[in-house]
């Protein structure tokens, strides 16, 4: 699994360096908010997430991700902890409205009760990203997505308006 993970990991950033060497005229940088929703043992719950967004040039980029979650649930301690990163692909481009396609890792840990496991999600899907202002945007996706983590390993469709939902600002 270790060396699984580290293969995936170096062909993320190989991939994004060599993206990054193309085209730099057009390069955007934003930074905002998403959710990401994760399995926690028995009850999924959505992570808070700081991001931040790089277009390479007109068609490819990466996002970058880093959640916490601490609540509690009937008296337990609820904890995540996620880092992630996806490549995007745009497919349209129409005025204020950007389609693209993405390819995802997740690591993270997770604690209930005292209870801690580890965290890996590869995901790949879609998304759209619409720009109410010239340098912000609303952006929404939905991800066919592989979640493994002690006990509850899962393979499936993760969609909705607000656990994959996301707000930029570019500069």
């Amino acid at each position: 699994m270790k060396k699984a993970v580290f293969v995936s990991v170096l062909l993320f950033c190989s991939v994004a360096a060599s993206l990054a060497s193309d085209e730099k005229e057009n390069v955007k940088f934003a930074v905002g908010y998403s959710q990401l929703t994760v399995a926690n043992n028995t009850e999924d719950t959505s992570v808070s997430q700081a991001a931040a967004r790089v277009w390479f040039n007109d068609t490819y980029g990466a996002d970058f991700t880093l959640g916490f979650q601490n609540n509690n649930v009937n008296g337990q301690s609820n904890n995540v902890f996620i880092l992630g990163g996806k490549m995007l692909g745009k497919v349209i481009s129409i005025k204020n409205l950007d389609v693209y396609w993405l390819a995802g890792l997740n690591f993270g840990s997770a604690s209930v009760a005292g209870e801690s496991s580890s965290l890996f999600r590869i995901s790949g899907g879609a998304g759209v990203e619409y720009y109410i202002l010239p340098r912000l945007s609303l952006l929404t996706e939905i991800e066919i997505a592989y979640l493994s983590q002690k006990d509850n390993d899962r393979f499936g469709i993760v969609a909705g308006w607000v656990p994959q939902a996301g707000i930029r600002l570019y500069f």
